[in-house]
């Protein structure tokens, strides 16, 4: 069509005059613009200040324009002063991203036009350019850096496209337009002008202001654009076409929709009254500006709080040497690094992410967390993009509190002091500002709780696309937080009981929408154990499949693992060194767990033990930690071979065999007296050899069963992992860690084990000390690594990350009980500089943890009352209330008591960042308790959508767009008074600012304080340092 519409009909000469018609109205709705042009006033240019579109898109093109303007204007001197170029070669290598950057351009163009979706392509190319900016400026390699620049000039020239069109498909009406393009101009200048000033000669190579600035303004637009400011997609055509008549109408004149009879000669006004539903939209779309600005200030604040001098200290911090150790021995991400195999007790998933985020920056794993103090500086380690990882999960985790109010229908008091006791947290700050996997734990938690209330929110619409999403999304973020830790499981017990319940609403035949058929109950059961059970699990199966294909060489982890399981690693020193072991051999045994040998000296078992008990009162059999001539057995046939033939024999799996300890010349013995600590087990003791070849022959007879082992394979030395079980008695020879008295100089005790199948009954050959130099049994053989199916060790890692995780019952001098928590009775000393009396100290902030406590007291005591208040036939709460109560605030209470109580059950050490997931749900609570005390009735969601539906008399589904409407917290809320909630509101947050500040310097470690500060900041007998 060529011309403006009023002068165009002679273009389009192949249309008929209905199908011009109908083309001319479109362009009229679309436009409303291109005919009869408004008259201008200051009045109609002024109204338009009022819209949030005109802030959103010019702080859009601000952001923008902010790191475009950087880029195209410094790419030459970033090449040159940055990477070493020369000025030839920055000029000509200047030019490529260009050319890439068409591509992008066109994907993001065809994909934003075939969907009519443009928020989406944003930030997309909003998350490459935050990854291209991380790679130019993190990494130390050329080669990453270089491609760094064609990710961020390929995103932010396809967004310029996209940007522009998005703008241009959400701002109608002709002044508005002229209004809003001055706004964005102006913006966009200003964007330009502080984009060149980012990039500073002095802070060449790594131009660090830059980076951070870059990134933290596309983080903005993400967060501008997922908060949905604006509606990103254009009527469709179908659509356009049923709201105009054929004929061509005035700008601001829409057809009416037509009435058709029904059946039985009535009307049909169904989709008149729809439309009015939909009005309410548009009304709650504009009213929820403030929950909009009000999670933009908070994600600002969020990421403040987290970033704000996140370089210091640059040395070793308490945790991160946990985090960088594993049993003092190997770092994480260095091990990733180096597909070097280690062990931990927690699962895959947060370790990959920090993996991930050094093998961006180019880190190479050289570097082990070895001792609190060491200097990242000096050891050149990229800790500071480390550090990042977790502040940037610890900054999103503060929104997604926000949202989950938001969500819940809460009202806006309600959900800032929900967000602002976690923004203002110094425990949560101070566990996201270092190399630390409890920032992805609790912010997968809040995310599985945010989506399974989205879930939720779609069951009027069961089955559909956005169902399958937030049910899907609900699951991997549970598998997210159980891939982190173990204790991830709490999460799935709290999201598994709401299920239940919605589960054993369901099949209620007196549910408002109707009864279910067991078919489509089965379809609700069966959706939700794919989405919620069986893909977290192959998720979670998922990040262990990576480990294992990461970890391929030897490393510090191996000895917790089998034989089996250690010949699939390359450069194994175990199966490297293993000797096949011979009769007549002389070997040390060792205990797999406690690393003690078996060791022998003449003393003698005391006659009467200290309970009273009777001994045998033969030589000692003890564990000895260190290497010894006493450790030496000789390993001898249970039938003498014939004479001659002595030599040579291997001994074998399931041979029957005696030890002798050459030093006292007598044969290990074990028959039926009580140990020394253990009455229900033998004991171990030598006798004489005229004894061990006579009489007490049978006593002197060990089975060898070798792990895993298979009929008749030979034993050897390191990698024959074993269990030598009394022959007559078949107990297993054991050990412990608690250790003997004086008596028998503080060494462990040996006894036989009547449980055979223990995992701590497992002993290998250290050494032949007799073997000869030249012996042909020393001649290695290069040996490839073996293969073993996935699920075997899968199981395998399992048992062991179990056992040796409920094995971590050592004390420790800041390890706390969960009664202490709540109350924040004690925190934990992370860092301290005596030079300038500089400390962190890991604590929550005391005053938001006494309210949230408290808070939670209150909800039991209202759930407590309210249940008395019915039994005696007093309904002191309306329907709603008490709806909400249950529903939305006691699933919040659930969430705390599923993440806490729990730890009563363990014995194993505890911390009090083990406190985090629980005190974000008491953080929730505590929001919802405001609102409830302060008399603001919720309105159930989808109420008002529904009763106008049926009382017009519409079968129809009310549209999920109309239904939201309703469920608008802003609008439920009108005609309410929040002054009482604000207040609260205020008082809460301005005393959980106060600790926050009062605390600040033991979290962020700075500044140094003097005695009188330390002891002002020692509540609760706090064990500061520098109190003196």
């Amino acid at each position: 069509m060529v011309d403006f519409p009023e002068h165009s009909q002679s273009s389009v000469y192949f249309l008929n005059p209905e199908e011009t018609s109908l083309a001319l109205s479109r362009i009229n709705i679309d436009r409303k613009d291109a005919y009869e042009p408004e008259p201008f006033s200051l009045a109609k240019v002024a109204v338009h200040f009022l819209d949030p579109k005109l802030y959103c898109f010019s702080a859009l093109f601000f952001l923008l324009n902010l790191v475009s303007t950087a880029l195209s204007y410094f790419l030459p001197l970033i090449l040159e002063g940055g990477m070493g170029f020369s000025s030839n070669q920055a000029i000509l290598l200047s030019a490529p991203p260009y050319y890439y950057a068409a591509i992008p351009v066109l994907l993001s163009s065809f994909l934003g036009d075939h969907f009519r979706l443009r928020a989406p392509v944003i930030i997309f190319n909003a998350l490459c350019l935050i990854a291209g900016i991380a790679m130019l400026g993190f990494p130390s390699q050329v080669t990453v850096r270089y491609v760094g620049t064609y990710f961020a000039t390929g995103a932010y020239v396809s967004n310029w496209a996209a940007l522009n069109a998005y703008q241009a498909n959400n701002i109608t009406g002709q002044w508005k337009r002229a209004t809003v393009a001055a706004a964005v101009t102006a913006c966009n200048g200003l964007g330009g002008i502080a984009g060149s000033y980012l990039f500073k000669q002095q802070e060449a190579p790594r131009y660090m202001t830059a980076i951070w600035t870059s990134i933290g303004s596309h983080v903005l637009i993400i967060d501008q654009l997922r908060s949905g400011h604006t509606v990103a997609i254009r009527t469709p055509p179908r659509r356009r076409s049923s709201m105009m008549s054929t004929h061509t109408e005035g700008v601001r004149h829409r057809g009416t929709p037509k009435k058709t009879k029904t059946a039985n000669g009535k009307l049909d006004n169904t989709d008149e009254v729809l439309d009015k539903i939909a009005e309410s939209t548009k009304h709650a779309v504009k009213s929820e500006w403030d929950y909009k600005l009000a999670l933009a200030v908070i994600t600002t604040l969020s990421f403040i709080t987290r970033f704000w001098g996140i370089s210091h200290p640059n040395e070793v911090v308490f945790d991160e040497v946990h985090f960088g150790k594993v049993n003092a021995c190997c770092h994480f991400a260095s091990y990733y690094l180096q597909r070097t195999y280690f062990f931990d007790v927690h699962p895959p998933f947060g370790k990959l992410l920090f993996a991930l985020m050094g093998w961006l920056v180019g880190y190479d794993g050289h570097f082990h967390f070895d001792n609190i103090g060491d200097s990242y500086i000096t050891n050149q380690v990229p800790y500071v993009a480390f550090r990042a990882l977790p502040a940037l999960m610890g900054s999103l985790t503060v929104p997604t509190v926000f949202l989950i109010m938001w969500e819940s229908g809460y009202s806006l008091p309600a959900a800032i002091t929900a967000a602002g006791l976690v923004l203002f947290d110094n425990a949560h700050i101070g566990q996201t500002r270092l190399i630390l996997l409890d920032a992805t734990l609790v912010f997968f938690m809040s995310l599985s709780v945010l989506g399974y209330i989205r879930f939720y929110k779609q069951r009027h619409e069961p089955l559909g696309r956005k169902w399958w999403k937030w049910l899907l999304l609900t699951g991997v973020s549970m598998s997210c937080v159980i891939s982190t830790k173990y204790v991830g499981a709490f999460t799935f017990f709290t999201i598994g009981c709401a299920v239940l319940i919605d589960l054993w609403d369901l099949l209620d035949v007196d549910r408002k929408n109707g009864p279910l058929t067991l078919t489509d109950f089965g379809k609700h059961f069966g959706a939700r154990v794919v989405g919620l059970i069986i893909v977290p699990f192959f998720f979670y199966l998922f990040w262990f499949q990576v480990h294992f294909a990461i970890l391929t060489r030897s490393g510090p982890g191996d000895e917790f693992m089998t034989p089996a399981f250690q010949e699939t690693l390359s450069d194994n020193i175990m199966n490297a060194n293993a000797v096949t072991i011979n009769y007549y051999d002389s070997i040390t045994l060792r205990h797999k767990e406690t690393k003690v040998y078996l060791h022998s000296h003449p003393d003698r078992y005391p006659l009467r033990y200290d309970d009273g008990r009777i001994s045998s009162q033969g030589q000692q059999v003890t564990g000895y930690p260190f290497n010894d001539t006493n450790n030496h057995w000789q390993i001898l046939p249970m039938q003498k071979f014939p004479p001659g033939e002595e030599l040579n024999h291997p001994v074998r799996n399931g041979d029957v065999v005696q030890l002798r300890h050459l030093v006292t010349d007598t044969y290990l013995l074990s028959h039926d007296v009580a140990s020394p600590y253990y009455p229900t087990n033998q004991e171990f003791t030598t006798v004489a050899e005229d004894l061990a070849l006579g009489e007490r022959q049978n006593d002197t007879f060990f089975e060898i069963k070798i792990e895993q082992g298979k009929a008749k394979q030979e034993f050897k030395s390191l990698s024959g992992q074993f269990r030598l079980v009394h022959f007559p008695t078949k107990v297993a020879m054991w050990t412990h860690t608690t250790p003997l008295p004086d008596w028998a100089f503080k060494q462990a005790e040996i006894n036989g084990n009547k449980n055979t199948l223990q995992s701590s009954n497992i002993w290998y050959v250290d050494e032949i000390p007799s073997i000869p130099a030249d012996s042909p049994r020393l001649v290695k053989k290069e040996k490839k690594p073996k293969h073993l199916p996935f699920l075997k060790k899968y199981f395998e890692l399992q048992r062991a990350m179990f056992y040796h995780n409920n094995a971590l019952t050592a004390s420790h001098p800041y390890a706390s009980q969960p009664f202490q928590w709540p109350f924040l009775l004690r925190g934990v000393s992370f860092w301290t500089q005596n030079d300038t009396r500089q400390q962190i100290y890991f604590l929550g902030n005391p005053i938001g943890y006494w309210i949230a406590s408290s808070l939670l007291a209150v909800f039991a005591g209202v759930i407590a009352a309210d249940q008395l208040s019915l039994r005696r036939g007093v309904d002191a709460l309306d329907r709603r209330t008490r709806t909400h109560l249950y529903n939305s605030t006691g699933f919040f209470f659930l969430c705390w008591a599923a993440h806490y109580l729990p730890f009563y059950l363990m014995g194993r050490q505890l911390f009090l960042h083990h406190y985090l997931p629980a005190h974000l749900a008491s953080c929730l609570v505590t929001g919802a308790l405001i609102e409830f005390i302060f008399n603001v009735d919720p309105v159930l969601d989808d109420l008002d959508a529904d009763s106008i539906a049926k009382k017009e008399g519409i079968k129809k589904k009310v549209p999920e767009k109309a239904r939201r409407a309703f469920s608008n917290a802003r609008d439920r809320l009108k005609g309410q008074s929040l002054l009482g909630t604000w207040a609260a509101t205020g008082v809460i947050l301005a005393a959980a600012l106060w600790g926050w500040f009062f605390f600040l310097p033991l979290t962020y470690g700075r500044p140094g304080l003097s005695v009188d500060e330390v002891l002002r900041r020692k509540w609760l007998g706090y064990d500061l340092h520098f109190a003196k």
